[in-house]
């Protein structure tokens, strides 16, 4: 039955095409015609097993592909960056099959946005796209290379292992995003990168610097990530405006060199007494700044507006 409005879809020329077979036990084969279409625009597929040709020639018009929960290979991904020229949209959400993701889309005049998360076989990872605005990776990760990304303004990392240096390739990654305008990542990959303690000396594991970065989201997972690392962490952002703690705050006393910030948000009730002396440093600086917690008073919200 799903086949046969799948294939009336397609012979009307349908440009969006969504299928979603989250709760399935099993997935859901799509016909081998799906991959021919040149008139889809919007491809949406979840839990979902596609037959892959060697060569693709349809979806030649395609702008936007999400995938979740679907084989894909490879290979697979390079002939949709060689042939689906109008591509501006690429999710990839615990997809099985690939192990060393390549991102060559310097072809593509619109390609701008990429999500790649828990694809757990996922070892490497190479982009090189210089139309890319926004990344998402979530997952695991051994080797991260990076080529022309020029226009990268929006990055959310997510390594789950810790380390002094969570991936290979760290140093070239750190300088590639040095430039972008958002940052959102975690407690591990924080303290990662702080110095560390050598014959009673704190020798830098990695120099780094924020010049541009004016929105960062820190999730604190967990990890033994302390005052300190954050406080590190956040004196490589000198344009720092906003900052939103996620989860359990550990920042204290210590003093920030970002003087200009005029935002920081925490959630959960559990860890606004934490984050209270950083919001007291930062309102020595920023006497407009903005305090948002979820879950508190108003009043409580003006009494550390007065004792600030």
């Amino acid at each position: 039955m799903v086949d046969y409005w799948v294939n009336i879809s397609l012979s009307k020329e349908v440009e969006e095409l969504e299928l979603n077979f989250a709760l399935a036990f099993t997935p859901y084969t799509l016909p081998p015609n799906l991959l021919d279409s040149e008139s889809l625009r919007i491809l949406k597929l979840t839990n979902c097993h596609l037959h892959i040709p060697s060569q693709l020639t349809g979806l030649g018009f395609l702008n936007t592909i999400i995938l979740k929960i679907v084989n894909v290979t490879e290979e697979f991904i390079q002939e949709l960056f060689k042939n689906c020229l109008f591509l501006e949209n690429m999710g990839l959400t615990r997809c099985r099959g690939i192990t060393h993701l390549k991102i060559f889309a310097g072809n593509l005049k619109r390609f701008k946005w990429l999500k790649v998360e828990n694809c757990h076989k996922i070892v490497k990872m190479h982009i090189d796209a210089p139309t890319l605005c926004t990344m998402y990776y979530s997952g695991d990760l051994e080797a991260f290379t990076m080529g022309n990304l020029l226009r990268l303004k929006d990055v959310t990392l997510k390594i789950d292992k810790e380390g002094f240096f969570p991936f290979i390739g760290i140093e070239k990654f750190m300088f590639a995003i040095s430039h972008v305008h958002v940052l959102t990542t975690t407690s591990k990959f924080v303290k990662g990168l702080s110095p560390r303690l050598v014959d009673r000396n704190l020798e830098e594991v990695l120099p780094f610097c924020f010049w541009n970065l004016r929105e960062l989201e820190l999730f604190m997972n967990g990890s033994l990530c302390g005052p300190f690392n954050v406080v590190t962490f956040l004196n490589k952002c000198h344009c720092l405006e906003k900052v939103t703690i996620n989860d359990k705050s550990c920042v204290r006393k210590e003093e920030l060199m970002a003087k200009n910030i005029k935002y920081i948000k925490c959630h959960k009730s559990q860890s606004h007494f934490h984050a209270l002396p950083c919001i007291h440093s930062i309102r020595k600086w920023a006497r407009k700044v903005k305090v948002s917690m979820d879950a508190m008073e108003d009043n409580y919200v003006e009494n550390l507006w007065q004792q600030a």
